[in-house]
């Protein structure tokens, strides 16, 4: 290769579990694969959907398919690795790849060179943009240690910070708010609620990244016991720029997110439609509370839908929240992350897709108020319909967009594309959160 030094590892078996992890391309054999197999010559998949709680999944075809028989969500799926028949002359047969390239070959030592330099223009080249694959490289995970280190340190610089403007709380998983009623940290002040403030009054103003990463925040249960805890560092989110680089820290793990692919997805969030329905400040401690209290100040015009599930199929799912007579289903979210928001919204579709079948409608209507009730007829017409993502958080103005993390903005737009192409229409409602832990009021510094 004129120009070009690159050292290859050739693996047999398990040998390559012997390098290094931070000496390998990242994305070498994804790329070399893509740019040689046959878009319609696909054998399996893997991905990692890009929510605040990742799932990982491995999508196989009993027969050789295209890219969209795996129903793969481009907005919110990261391609691991893929696997497939390969369409060129150099690569014969079924092949693999990841960070590593998977193949069989039977070429002779002396022929390896040639080979390989083969292999390496694969990975160089955008085929894989032309067939339908440019979406891969919307976001990646980070794995350069020397590039975690740095964000890193760009990430404790803001958290030591007197304003804290591109930081914030992100709990790590989806949690029951049903039945996990606080938090807790270092001393005995308990929260229901947690903010980077508060990470500061009891851990102190200048931590270390040591510091971060060992010190927990503990989920209480309603009797006040401890029942799940993570570290501080998993529960913070970022949006950073680096060298002319978009970086996010969600879960623990740092994202680069191409530019062209950040602007799309904010201004998606920006052109989304505010609605103006009437709403209560958020002045109640949870959403129990708060529902009951809009629904009783507008009894003409809400249904309290809160906790009353239609079982589908065994399993329960949630109508809305707040059901209004103008056919609004009503979702009610306290804003604590990525992942309350991401459940808020999924929610919301699981609802609205669930609505076309009668039999769903037929046992709603037995929870809904006899001004509420809605067509039991075969069919119903979705334009009718509006969803309604309502999030309360501090200080917003009325009619003010709330601002959310990028990985709900992503979210969001998977679901709000989902539920228009059915028909729908898709609004946000910022609600003012005025109440207050009335116990956090003095918190400790570790010495």
């Amino acid at each position: 290769m004129k120009n070009v030094h690159r050292i290859f590892a050739v693996c047999f078996g398990f040998g390559r579990s012997l390098l290094e992890s931070n000496v390998v391309e990242k994305r070498f054999g994804l790329l070399a694969t893509l740019n040689s197999v046959d878009a319609d010559k696909l054998r399996s998949i893997d991905i990692n959907s890009m929510e605040a709680v990742p799932l990982n999944n491995r999508i196989q075809s009993s027969a050789l398919a295209e890219i969209r028989n795996f129903n793969i969500d481009v907005d919110r799926d990261l391609l691991k690795s893929v696997s497939g028949k390969a369409s060129e002359g150099e690569l014969s047969g079924t092949i693999s790849g990841a960070d590593s390239l998977s193949v069989s070959t039977d070429k002779s030592y002396d022929e390896l060179e040639e080979f390989l330099t083969h292999c390496y223009h694969l990975y160089k080249s955008n085929h894989y943009r032309d067939v339908g694959f440019d979406w891969i490289n919307q976001i990646q995970e980070i794995k350069d240690k020397s590039l975690i280190e740095s964000l890193d340190q760009l990430l404790l610089e803001e958290f030591n910070s007197a304003n804290t403007t591109r930081i914030w709380t992100s709990i790590p998983e989806i949690i029951d708010y049903y039945s996990l009623e606080s938090f807790k940290l270092k001393t005995d002040n308990i929260y229901d609620d947690l903010s980077i403030e508060i990470i500061k009054d009891e851990y102190g103003n200048d931590l270390s990244l040591n510091d971060i990463k060992k010190k927990k925040v503990t989920c209480l249960n309603a009797e006040e016991t401890p029942v799940r805890n993570w570290s501080v560092y998993r529960c913070l989110y970022a949006d950073l720029n680096f060298e002319g680089h978009q970086y996010l820290l969600n879960d623990g793990k740092w994202y680069e997110v191409e530019q062209d692919y950040v602007r799309k997805v904010q201004q998606y969030y920006e052109d989304a439609v505010l609605s103006d329905i009437p709403m209560l400040d958020y002045a109640w401690k949870d959403e129990k509370e708060y529902n009951i209290a809009v629904c009783k100040e507008y009894p003409d015009r809400y249904c309290l839908m809160d906790r009353r599930n239609v079982y589908q199929g065994g399993n329960p799912l949630e109508f809305c929240d707040i059901y209004s007579r103008d056919k609004q289903f009503i979702h009610v979210k306290k804003y604590n992350g990525s992942s309350v928001l991401s459940h808020l919204f999924f929610q919301g579709y699981v609802s609205a897709e669930n609505f076309f079948d009668l039999v769903y409608r037929q046992k709603a209507n037995r929870l809904l108020g006899e001004n509420f009730k809605v067509p039991e007829t075969n069919t119903i017409s979705a334009s009718e319909y509006e969803v309604i993502f309502a999030i309360a958080k501090d200080n917003l103005e009325e009619g003010e967009r709330p601002e959310i993390p990028f990985f709900s903005k992503v979210s969001f737009r998977s679901v709000s594309s989902r539920l228009k192409h059915y028909g729908f229409k898709v609004s946000i409602k910022g609600i003012n959160r005025t109440y207050r832990d009335n116990n956090n009021n003095e918190g400790g510094n570790e010495e």
